[in-house]
């Protein structure tokens, strides 16, 4: 198995607490890509953390960086790529493509939040720039969503979209399958 790179997205405090922004078992994907972050630092392979910059209304400024800031589980150290975006696609308006570039990445292994937008939309687009992708689904949060008067459990949302990445844009995995593909290496 050659090098890769790990891209955590958007782990933010935002996506565990309480409110419109609060995930479906965000911890439990934290702790898993909480362990991604642990194996990509012992093999010293690049990672790259992904930070939404939400713009909150009614919040104080210690709230606002709080929510902002990355969880507990995934914090990174000083001399890992923080990459800043505004908008779902990591690589609209920012410079992850190039930092990618820099490194020479050739195959990124993502996980983050949310499965149904900004993880979705940043895989498709890695279609693009011709990465390979591995998905670690159970690295990955999402929420309930509801579409013309009808409730979608987080579960299906999480499953139709990792079903709908499968195969074209990525390969789908769980955190314990990669660690044991990259210890077999």
């Amino acid at each position: 198995m050659e090098k890769s790179t790990l891209v955590l997205i958007d782990i933010q405090n935002i996506y565990f607490m309480p409110g419109e922004y609060q995930l479906y078992e965000p911890e439990r994907a934290a702790k898993n890509a909480g362990q991604l972050l642990e194996l990509y630092r012992q093999m010293h392979w690049p990672i790259v953390h992904v930070r939404h910059r939400f713009r909150l209304q009614d919040c104080d400024a210690q709230a606002f960086s709080m929510l902002n800031n990355f969880y507990r589980e995934v914090v990174p150290l000083s001399d890992e790529q923080v990459i800043y975006k505004d908008y779902p696609n990591a690589f609209q308006d920012t410079e992850l493509l190039e930092y990618l570039c820099s490194i020479e990445a050739k195959r990124l292994v993502v996980a983050g939040m949310m499965t149904y937008m900004c993880v979705e939309t940043t895989v498709r687009a890695c279609r693009l720039y011709d990465y390979p992708v591995t998905v670690v689904g159970d690295a990955c949060a999402t929420k309930a969503l509801s579409w013309q008067g009808k409730d979608i459990s987080a579960e299906t949302v999480q499953a139709v979209y990792l079903a709908g990445l499968a195969g074209m844009f990525a390969d789908i995995v769980t955190t314990r399958d990669w660690i044991d593909r990259v210890a077999r290496r």
